[in-house]
């Protein structure tokens, strides 16, 4: 299949003349005479390199770099200017740009440029079928265990649900992004873009703009429209991740975007329609958030219409094994090496390591052994993690816990700490056992709501132990 170029440039000759040239050369061509449509033809085609210029009519070539990478931060893009200046090009490649090129060019050294992008990218971001939907469905996430499975199905289900939002859960690192992009990309939405952003990697004071849009003069530097990330999934799905962190007021604004979809850029006054699916995730509790006051009950529950939890990597046994060999592939191609696998003593350790980062540990912890390891075999001396058995590396000596008649709690530290999730599993068993397995009166006895008692029974895995 062809590889997809997008080209953004104010030019019509120089964007037709690019788009020919191209074309004969055997790549599939989207062209953009703006920053803005620019934007919305990435979003809509996923393209495997842009061709952007600098000097655009509405906004700068350096913003919708900036935006382009918040995106999809591995997709190459060759910057292209007739006002060549220092600045500028440092600024564009501290951004992420792969080169920058000066106008008037050569077609020839133009294809050479894009040939050698593209070559450069391809470990990271390999050549795709430029819809995505081949790589982002379900062949991404890797396992055989009965809660993937389980998952799996759940996951499948739910994907035919098109418009229902769907809040999904897990610790940090264990494929919350995966499971969205399945949802969608298995889901009547698919044709339609998939759009994520992290709520924890955007300023706080630039989130609502990012998600919004503004109109042009809504505040000082404003001087030309800016299409959000919501009005820019139109049709299609919106990943929030990290959900949790957003701030109450633009807790409001998500809230009536679900109630209504309708919302209003920043400084504007027209109501805008879309239909966009939200699908959220979150490691943060949020029945304790909704306790201490920091996250609406209101927006939880337009948020929860599904909820899919997803296992920790510890808990999944063989998939470990699976997962780890699928990265040893991986950087065997990507870093030119030749491990041939995991020793026995390697598998058995992975398989009892507690794995606190989850997938995205044990990713890092194979890039490390590809890079770094003499052997074509791993053992458990090139794994750079602790090797002691859990119980080891959490074992404490049992701490003094003293309630007074007040309330009050005395702890007395053991010199090696406390796993404060070992103390908390601990006392939500022993409230349980007291109560008969009665979560009501466990979660009375506890001071905690029900709702909240029933997730963390659920994330310690007692709800089928009753």
């Amino acid at each position: 299949m062809s590889l997809t170029l997008l080209i953004v440039d104010d030019g019509e000759k120089e964007r037709l003349l690019l788009k020919e040239f191209f074309t004969n050369e055997g790549y599939r061509v989207i062209l953009a005479p703006s920053g803005e449509e620019g934007l919305k033809r990435f979003v809509e085609t996923v393209p495997d390199l842009v061709l952007l210029d600098i000097r655009l009519p509405d906004i700068g070539g350096i913003e919708v770099l900036e935006r382009l990478k918040r995106l999809d931060k591995e997709c190459p893009v060759i910057m292209a200017t007739g006002y060549a200046s220092v600045a500028s090009s440092i600024k564009a490649m501290k951004l992420g740009a792969l080169d920058y090129i000066i106008k008037p060019f050569r077609l020839d050294e133009l294809k050479l440029a894009v040939e050698r992008a593209l070559e450069k990218s391809a470990p990271s971001h390999p050549p795709q079928p430029s819809t995505a939907k081949a790589t982002s469905g379900f062949d991404s996430i890797i396992g055989d265990s009965p809660q993937i499975k389980s998952l799996l199905g759940t996951v499948a289900r739910m994907a035919k649900v098109g418009s229902a939002t769907t809040l999904i859960r897990g610790e940090s690192g264990t494929g919350k992004e995966l499971i969205a992009r399945a949802l969608h990309f298995n889901s009547p939405r698919s044709d339609y873009p998939f759009v994520e952003v992290n709520c924890t990697a955007i300023p706080e004071t630039l989130l609502e703009d990012e998600l919004f849009g503004h109109e042009r003069g809504a505040y000082t530097d404003a001087r030309t429209q800016r299409i959000g990330l919501l009005e820019l999934a139109d049709g299609g799905t919106l990943f929030l991740d990290e959900v949790g962190h957003i701030n109450q007021a633009l807790q409001v604004k998500l809230l009536r975007v679900l109630e209504t979809q309708t919302f209003r850029r920043l400084g504007g006054t027209n109501e805008i329609q879309v239909s966009t699916k939200i699908i959220a995730a979150t490691n943060r509790d949020l029945e304790e958030a909704l306790e201490n006051g920091s996250f609406r009950e209101d927006l939880y529950y337009r948020l929860n219409v599904i909820s899919i939890c997803l296992p920790p990597l510890r808990d999944r046994g063989d998939d470990i094994i699976q997962i780890a060999e699928n990265y040893i592939d991986r950087y065997n191609r990507e870093y030119d090496r030749n491990i041939r696998g995991l020793s026995p003593e390697s598998k058995a350790f992975l398989k009892q390591y507690h794995w606190p980062g989850n997938v995205r540990e044990l990713k890092n912890v194979i890039e490390r052994v590809i890079l770094l390891g003499d052997g074509d075999i791993i053992q458990p001396e090139d794994l750079s993690i602790d090797r002691r058995p859990e119980e080891q590396r959490t074992q404490v000596t049992k701490p003094t816990v003293e309630i007074a008649e007040t309330g009050e709690v005395k702890v007395v530290f053991p010199p090696r700490g406390i796993s404060l999730e070992a103390v908390e599993k601990k006392l939500i068993e022993q409230a349980l056992r007291v109560t008969r397995w009665n979560s009501t009166k466990a979660a009375q006895l506890l001071h905690l709501s029900r709702d909240t008692l029933r997730y963390r029974m659920k994330k310690y895995h007692l709800d089928s132990l009753g």
